[in-house]
Protein backbone atom coordinates (compact mmCIF):
# COMPACT_ATOMS: atom_id res chain seq x y z
CA UNK A 1 0.00 0.00 0.00
CA UNK A 2 1.30 3.42 -0.97
CA UNK A 3 -0.11 6.68 0.38
CA UNK A 4 0.36 10.12 -1.15
CA UNK A 5 -1.04 13.57 -0.40
CA UNK A 6 -1.29 16.88 -2.22
CA UNK A 7 -2.32 20.04 -0.34
CA UNK A 8 -2.80 23.48 -1.85
CA UNK A 9 -3.74 26.70 -0.07
CA UNK A 10 -4.69 25.37 3.35
CA UNK A 11 -3.66 27.86 6.01
CA UNK A 12 0.11 28.42 5.74
CA UNK A 13 0.48 25.55 3.25
CA UNK A 14 0.72 26.85 -0.32
CA UNK A 15 1.64 23.66 -2.14
CA UNK A 16 2.73 20.48 -0.40
CA UNK A 17 3.12 17.18 -2.21
CA UNK A 18 4.35 13.94 -0.63
CA UNK A 19 4.49 11.31 -3.35
CA UNK A 20 4.98 8.44 -0.90
CA UNK A 21 4.39 8.72 2.83
CA UNK A 22 7.07 6.66 4.55
CA UNK A 23 6.74 4.74 7.85
CA UNK A 24 9.08 7.23 9.58
CA UNK A 25 8.55 10.83 8.47
CA UNK A 26 9.95 13.95 10.12
CA UNK A 27 8.88 17.52 9.42
CA UNK A 28 10.97 20.44 10.61
CA UNK A 29 10.40 24.15 10.16
CA UNK A 30 9.81 27.41 11.96
CA UNK A 31 6.77 28.08 14.12
CA UNK A 32 3.62 28.68 12.06
CA UNK A 33 5.23 27.08 9.01
CA UNK A 34 2.36 24.60 8.68
CA UNK A 35 3.78 21.40 10.19
CA UNK A 36 0.78 20.83 12.45
CA UNK A 37 -1.61 21.80 9.66
CA UNK A 38 -0.11 19.09 7.48
CA UNK A 39 -0.50 16.52 10.28
CA UNK A 40 -4.11 17.52 10.86
CA UNK A 41 -5.04 17.37 7.17
CA UNK A 42 -3.41 13.96 6.83
CA UNK A 43 -5.10 12.46 9.89
CA UNK A 44 -8.43 13.77 8.59
CA UNK A 45 -7.96 12.16 5.16
CA UNK A 46 -6.88 8.89 6.73
CA UNK A 47 -9.99 8.92 8.90
CA UNK A 48 -12.17 9.31 5.79
CA UNK A 49 -10.32 6.43 4.14
CA UNK A 50 -11.01 4.28 7.19
CA UNK A 51 -14.72 5.09 6.97
CA UNK A 52 -14.78 4.32 3.24
CA UNK A 53 -13.32 0.90 3.96
CA UNK A 54 -15.95 0.26 6.62
CA UNK A 55 -18.69 1.24 4.18
CA UNK A 56 -17.21 -1.06 1.53
CA UNK A 57 -17.04 -3.90 4.06
CA UNK A 58 -20.74 -3.43 4.81
CA UNK A 59 -21.65 -3.41 1.11
CA UNK A 60 -19.88 -6.74 0.73
CA UNK A 61 -22.03 -7.90 3.67
CA UNK A 62 -25.24 -6.99 1.80
CA UNK A 63 -25.83 -3.70 3.60
CA UNK A 64 -26.00 -1.39 0.60
CA UNK A 65 -27.01 1.75 2.49
CA UNK A 66 -24.32 2.45 5.05
CA UNK A 67 -25.37 3.89 8.41
CA UNK A 68 -22.04 5.72 8.49
CA UNK A 69 -22.28 9.04 6.69
CA UNK A 70 -19.33 11.20 5.66
CA UNK A 71 -20.29 14.86 5.78
CA UNK A 72 -17.94 17.70 4.94
CA UNK A 73 -19.35 19.99 7.61
CA UNK A 74 -18.56 17.55 10.40
CA UNK A 75 -15.24 16.39 9.06
CA UNK A 76 -12.84 19.22 9.87
CA UNK A 77 -11.89 20.58 13.28
CA UNK A 78 -12.51 24.27 13.94
CA UNK A 79 -8.91 25.31 13.31
CA UNK A 80 -8.86 23.46 9.98
CA UNK A 81 -12.15 25.04 8.96
CA UNK A 82 -10.61 28.48 9.40
CA UNK A 83 -7.63 27.40 7.26
CA UNK A 84 -9.82 26.40 4.30
CA UNK A 85 -10.87 28.76 1.52
CA UNK A 86 -12.32 28.64 -1.98
CA UNK A 87 -8.75 28.07 -3.22
CA UNK A 88 -8.10 25.08 -0.96
CA UNK A 89 -7.47 21.72 -2.59
CA UNK A 90 -6.56 18.39 -0.98
CA UNK A 91 -6.05 15.04 -2.64
CA UNK A 92 -5.16 11.92 -0.68
CA UNK A 93 -4.45 8.73 -2.63
CA UNK A 94 -3.89 5.11 -1.72
CA UNK A 95 -2.36 2.87 -4.37
CA UNK A 96 -2.59 -0.91 -4.03
CA UNK A 97 -1.11 -2.74 -6.99
CA UNK A 98 -2.69 -1.18 -10.08
CA UNK A 99 -5.70 0.20 -8.19
CA UNK A 100 -5.88 3.78 -6.93
CA UNK A 101 -8.37 5.03 -4.33
CA UNK A 102 -8.67 8.77 -3.79
CA UNK A 103 -10.26 11.35 -1.52
CA UNK A 104 -10.49 14.89 -2.82
CA UNK A 105 -11.51 18.17 -1.21
CA UNK A 106 -12.06 21.07 -3.62
CA UNK A 107 -12.90 24.41 -2.02
CA UNK A 108 -13.93 25.93 -5.36
CA UNK A 109 -16.94 23.60 -5.58
CA UNK A 110 -20.05 25.12 -4.00
CA UNK A 111 -21.87 22.01 -2.75
CA UNK A 112 -20.08 18.68 -2.90
CA UNK A 113 -16.60 19.83 -1.89
CA UNK A 114 -15.63 16.31 -0.82
CA UNK A 115 -15.47 13.46 -3.34
CA UNK A 116 -14.03 9.98 -2.99
CA UNK A 117 -13.73 6.50 -4.42
CA UNK A 118 -16.71 4.29 -3.66
CA UNK A 119 -15.84 0.94 -5.24
CA UNK A 120 -13.20 -1.06 -3.37
CA UNK A 121 -11.79 -4.42 -4.36
CA UNK A 122 -12.51 -6.88 -1.55
CA UNK A 123 -8.83 -7.86 -1.33
CA UNK A 124 -7.84 -4.22 -0.69
CA UNK A 125 -10.01 -3.61 2.36
CA UNK A 126 -8.11 -2.56 5.46
CA UNK A 127 -8.73 -1.05 8.88
CA UNK A 128 -6.99 2.17 9.93
CA UNK A 129 -6.48 3.52 13.42
CA UNK A 130 -5.37 7.14 13.74
CA UNK A 131 -3.69 8.68 16.77
CA UNK A 132 -2.88 12.37 17.17
CA UNK A 133 -0.54 13.25 20.05
CA UNK A 134 -0.98 16.97 20.59
CA UNK A 135 1.58 19.43 21.92
CA UNK A 136 -0.86 20.27 24.76
CA UNK A 137 -0.37 16.79 26.27
CA UNK A 138 1.43 18.28 29.29
CA UNK A 139 -2.07 19.10 30.59
CA UNK A 140 -3.07 15.43 30.74
CA UNK A 141 -1.97 14.89 34.38
CA UNK A 142 -4.22 17.76 35.53
CA UNK A 143 -7.19 16.46 33.53
CA UNK A 144 -6.53 12.88 34.65
CA UNK A 145 -6.45 13.96 38.29
CA UNK A 146 -9.93 15.45 37.96
CA UNK A 147 -11.35 12.24 36.53
CA UNK A 148 -14.57 12.86 34.63
CA UNK A 149 -15.20 16.26 36.21
CA UNK A 150 -13.48 18.09 33.35
CA UNK A 151 -13.75 17.29 29.68
CA UNK A 152 -10.77 17.88 27.45
CA UNK A 153 -13.02 19.31 24.74
CA UNK A 154 -13.05 22.47 26.83
CA UNK A 155 -9.59 22.96 25.32
CA UNK A 156 -9.68 21.59 21.78
CA UNK A 157 -10.42 18.56 19.64
CA UNK A 158 -6.82 17.38 19.36
CA UNK A 159 -6.19 17.51 23.09
CA UNK A 160 -9.35 15.46 23.59
CA UNK A 161 -8.10 12.86 21.10
CA UNK A 162 -4.75 12.68 22.93
CA UNK A 163 -6.43 12.53 26.32
CA UNK A 164 -8.82 9.77 25.25
CA UNK A 165 -5.96 7.69 23.81
CA UNK A 166 -3.97 8.08 27.02
CA UNK A 167 -7.01 7.14 29.11
CA UNK A 168 -7.52 4.00 27.01
CA UNK A 169 -3.81 3.18 27.21
CA UNK A 170 -3.69 3.46 30.99
CA UNK A 171 -6.73 1.22 31.31
CA UNK A 172 -4.39 -1.57 30.17
CA UNK A 173 -0.85 -0.38 30.90
CA UNK A 174 0.03 -0.25 34.59
CA UNK A 175 3.77 0.24 34.23
CA UNK A 176 5.43 2.17 31.42
CA UNK A 177 9.25 2.29 31.30
CA UNK A 178 10.66 5.71 30.41
CA UNK A 179 14.19 4.51 29.75
CA UNK A 180 15.19 7.62 27.82
CA UNK A 181 14.98 9.63 31.03
CA UNK A 182 15.51 7.01 33.76
CA UNK A 183 11.99 6.80 35.20
CA UNK A 184 8.93 4.56 35.21
CA UNK A 185 5.30 5.64 34.98
CA UNK A 186 3.03 3.64 37.31
CA UNK A 187 -0.76 3.61 37.03
CA UNK A 188 -3.02 2.72 39.94
CA UNK A 189 -6.77 3.24 40.16
CA UNK A 190 -8.00 4.89 43.35
CA UNK A 191 -11.79 4.91 43.29
CA UNK A 192 -12.84 6.44 39.97
CA UNK A 193 -9.54 8.24 39.47
CA UNK A 194 -6.27 6.85 38.13
CA UNK A 195 -3.25 7.77 40.19
CA UNK A 196 -0.23 8.40 37.98
CA UNK A 197 3.15 8.29 39.69
CA UNK A 198 6.71 8.64 38.45
CA UNK A 199 9.44 6.50 40.02
CA UNK A 200 13.18 6.92 39.37
CA UNK A 201 14.88 3.75 38.19
CA UNK A 202 17.83 4.37 40.54
CA UNK A 203 15.56 5.00 43.57
CA UNK A 204 17.19 8.40 44.06
CA UNK A 205 13.95 9.78 45.47
CA UNK A 206 10.46 8.67 46.37
CA UNK A 207 7.74 8.29 43.73
CA UNK A 208 5.94 11.53 42.88
CA UNK A 209 2.60 12.29 41.28
CA UNK A 210 2.94 12.88 37.54
CA UNK A 211 1.25 16.27 37.86
CA UNK A 212 4.11 17.35 40.16
CA UNK A 213 6.84 15.99 37.88
CA UNK A 214 8.94 18.04 35.48
CA UNK A 215 7.30 19.28 32.31
CA UNK A 216 9.58 17.01 30.27
CA UNK A 217 8.30 13.97 32.13
CA UNK A 218 4.70 15.11 31.78
CA UNK A 219 4.88 15.59 28.02
CA UNK A 220 6.91 12.48 27.22
CA UNK A 221 5.30 9.98 29.60
CA UNK A 222 1.92 10.32 27.90
CA UNK A 223 3.56 10.19 24.46
CA UNK A 224 5.44 6.94 25.09
CA UNK A 225 2.45 5.33 26.79
CA UNK A 226 0.21 6.07 23.80
CA UNK A 227 2.82 4.82 21.32
CA UNK A 228 3.27 1.57 23.25
CA UNK A 229 -0.50 1.14 23.52
CA UNK A 230 -1.03 1.27 19.77
CA UNK A 231 2.06 -0.81 19.06
CA UNK A 232 1.21 -3.65 21.46
CA UNK A 233 -1.98 -3.35 23.49
CA UNK A 234 -4.65 -1.84 21.24
CA UNK A 235 -7.23 -4.38 20.06
CA UNK A 236 -8.31 -3.96 16.45
CA UNK A 237 -11.02 -6.58 16.84
CA UNK A 238 -12.48 -4.76 19.85
CA UNK A 239 -12.36 -1.44 17.97
CA UNK A 240 -14.12 -3.04 15.00
CA UNK A 241 -16.75 -4.49 17.28
CA UNK A 242 -17.37 -1.10 18.90
CA UNK A 243 -17.40 0.96 15.72
CA UNK A 244 -19.19 -1.41 13.35
CA UNK A 245 -20.61 -4.63 14.76
CA UNK A 246 -22.29 -3.15 17.83
CA UNK A 247 -24.17 -0.74 15.59
CA UNK A 248 -25.32 -3.61 13.36
CA UNK A 249 -26.36 -5.83 16.27
CA UNK A 250 -28.37 -3.01 17.85
CA UNK A 251 -30.39 -2.55 14.65
CA UNK A 252 -32.63 -5.52 13.93
CA UNK A 253 -33.30 -4.45 10.33
CA UNK A 254 -29.59 -4.21 9.54
CA UNK A 255 -28.86 -7.41 11.43
CA UNK A 256 -31.32 -9.34 9.25
CA UNK A 257 -29.44 -8.19 6.13
CA UNK A 258 -25.94 -8.63 7.51
CA UNK A 259 -24.16 -11.46 5.66
CA UNK A 260 -20.41 -10.88 6.01
CA UNK A 261 -18.29 -12.39 3.26
CA UNK A 262 -14.97 -10.92 4.41
CA UNK A 263 -13.28 -12.02 7.62
CA UNK A 264 -12.11 -9.06 9.66
CA UNK A 265 -9.03 -11.05 10.64
CA UNK A 266 -8.01 -11.16 6.96
CA UNK A 267 -8.08 -7.37 6.57
CA UNK A 268 -4.77 -5.52 6.77
CA UNK A 269 -4.43 -3.29 9.80
CA UNK A 270 -2.55 0.00 10.07
CA UNK A 271 -1.82 2.38 12.94
CA UNK A 272 -0.79 5.91 12.02
CA UNK A 273 0.65 8.03 14.83
CA UNK A 274 0.97 11.79 14.37
CA UNK A 275 3.14 13.56 16.96
CA UNK A 276 3.53 17.27 17.62
CA UNK A 277 6.90 18.26 19.08
CA UNK A 278 8.13 15.12 20.86
CA UNK A 279 11.08 17.13 22.20
CA UNK A 280 9.02 19.41 24.45
CA UNK A 281 10.95 20.30 27.65
CA UNK A 282 13.46 17.47 27.21
CA UNK A 283 17.25 17.76 27.47
CA UNK A 284 18.96 17.07 24.10
CA UNK A 285 20.27 13.64 25.11
CA UNK A 286 16.79 12.64 26.30
CA UNK A 287 15.37 13.79 22.96
CA UNK A 288 17.73 11.44 21.13
CA UNK A 289 16.82 8.51 23.34
CA UNK A 290 13.11 9.26 23.07
CA UNK A 291 13.29 9.13 19.28
CA UNK A 292 15.07 5.78 19.55
CA UNK A 293 12.26 4.37 21.68
CA UNK A 294 9.49 5.70 19.42
CA UNK A 295 11.21 4.31 16.33
CA UNK A 296 11.79 0.95 18.00
CA UNK A 297 8.09 0.59 18.78
CA UNK A 298 7.17 1.50 15.20
CA UNK A 299 9.57 -0.79 13.35
CA UNK A 300 9.63 -3.82 15.66
CA UNK A 301 8.20 -6.90 13.92
CA UNK A 302 5.11 -8.21 15.70
CA UNK A 303 3.04 -11.32 15.39
CA UNK A 304 -0.66 -11.53 16.11
CA UNK A 305 -2.80 -9.34 13.88
CA UNK A 306 0.13 -8.23 11.70
CA UNK A 307 -0.49 -4.55 12.31
CA UNK A 308 1.83 -2.07 10.63
CA UNK A 309 2.76 1.18 12.32
CA UNK A 310 3.94 4.49 10.96
CA UNK A 311 4.75 7.80 12.59
CA UNK A 312 4.86 11.37 11.30
CA UNK A 313 6.59 13.83 13.60
CA UNK A 314 6.49 17.63 13.54
CA UNK A 315 9.52 19.05 15.32
CA UNK A 316 11.68 22.12 15.88
CA UNK A 317 14.55 20.07 17.26
CA UNK A 318 17.86 19.72 15.38
CA UNK A 319 18.75 16.93 17.82
CA UNK A 320 15.79 14.84 16.70
CA UNK A 321 16.74 15.32 13.06
CA UNK A 322 20.43 14.58 13.62
CA UNK A 323 19.58 11.44 15.57
CA UNK A 324 17.71 10.21 12.52
CA UNK A 325 21.08 10.17 10.76
CA UNK A 326 22.50 7.97 13.51
CA UNK A 327 19.66 5.48 13.05
CA UNK A 328 20.14 5.47 9.28
CA UNK A 329 23.89 4.93 9.57
CA UNK A 330 23.33 2.15 12.11
CA UNK A 331 21.46 0.29 9.39
CA UNK A 332 24.43 0.64 7.04
CA UNK A 333 27.05 -0.24 9.67
CA UNK A 334 25.32 -3.43 10.82
CA UNK A 335 23.50 -4.93 7.80
CA UNK A 336 23.63 -8.51 9.11
CA UNK A 337 23.45 -8.10 12.87
CA UNK A 338 21.69 -4.82 13.36
CA UNK A 339 21.40 -3.44 16.89
CA UNK A 340 18.06 -1.87 17.65
CA UNK A 341 16.88 0.54 16.59
CA UNK A 342 18.17 0.98 13.05
CA UNK A 343 16.51 2.32 9.95
CA UNK A 344 16.58 1.60 6.26
CA UNK A 345 16.52 4.46 3.76
CA UNK A 346 13.40 2.82 2.26
CA UNK A 347 11.42 3.62 5.40
CA UNK A 348 12.50 7.21 6.08
CA UNK A 349 11.60 10.69 4.87
CA UNK A 350 12.55 14.09 6.26
CA UNK A 351 11.30 17.44 5.03
CA UNK A 352 11.95 21.12 5.66
CA UNK A 353 8.77 23.19 5.56
CA UNK A 354 9.24 26.83 4.60
CA UNK A 355 7.07 29.40 2.83
CA UNK A 356 4.28 26.86 2.56
CA UNK A 357 6.34 24.32 0.62
CA UNK A 358 8.23 21.12 1.40
CA UNK A 359 11.85 20.45 0.57
CA UNK A 360 13.26 16.98 1.07
CA UNK A 361 16.24 16.81 3.42
CA UNK A 362 17.40 13.39 2.25
CA UNK A 363 20.69 13.46 0.38
CA UNK A 364 23.52 11.11 -0.61
CA UNK A 365 26.86 11.18 1.19
CA UNK A 366 29.58 11.81 -1.41
CA UNK A 367 32.07 9.54 0.36
CA UNK A 368 29.95 6.55 1.35
CA UNK A 369 27.02 6.75 -1.05
CA UNK A 370 24.73 6.34 1.96
CA UNK A 371 21.45 8.18 2.32
CA UNK A 372 21.52 10.81 5.04
CA UNK A 373 19.52 13.74 6.34
CA UNK A 374 21.05 17.04 5.25
CA UNK A 375 21.17 19.07 8.47
CA UNK A 376 23.50 21.78 7.16
CA UNK A 377 20.92 24.58 7.33
CA UNK A 378 20.27 23.70 10.98
CA UNK A 379 23.84 24.68 11.84
CA UNK A 380 23.44 28.18 10.40
CA UNK A 381 22.04 29.61 13.64
CA UNK A 382 24.92 28.20 15.70
CA UNK A 383 27.35 29.59 13.14
CA UNK A 384 25.72 33.02 13.38
CA UNK A 385 25.90 32.93 17.19
CA UNK A 386 29.57 31.99 17.01
CA UNK A 387 30.31 34.76 14.51
CA UNK A 388 28.54 37.35 16.65
CA UNK A 389 30.43 36.19 19.73
CA UNK A 390 33.86 36.38 18.13
CA UNK A 391 33.01 39.69 16.47
CA UNK A 392 32.26 41.12 19.91
CA UNK A 393 35.62 39.86 21.12
CA UNK A 394 37.18 42.00 18.45
CA UNK A 395 38.58 39.58 15.94
CA UNK A 396 35.90 37.63 14.25
CA UNK A 397 36.69 34.19 12.92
Amino acid sequence: MRESILIRHVGPLHEVHIDEIKPITLLIGASASGKSTLLKVLVCMRYVYKMLNIRAYLRYADISKSPFRIRTEGLFSEDLKTALSSQSFIEYRVTIGERVYSIRYDGSVKKQKLSFSKDFDSTDLCFFKESFIAETRNLIPQWQDKGSLIRGKALDFYFQETYDDFAAATDLIKEQPLRYIGYTLNVQRVGKVKQLTITPVDDSHRPINLKHASSGLQTSASLMTIVRYFAREFSFSEAFRRSVLSYIFDNSELLMKFLPTIEFGDMRKYVHIHIEEPELSLYPEAQRRLLNEVVQEVIEPRAGDGRKLSVMIATHSPYILNQLNVLLETGYAHPDNTPNPALSERDVAAYFLDNGRLTTLLATDDETGHTLVDTYHLSETMEAISNDYFALRGGGR
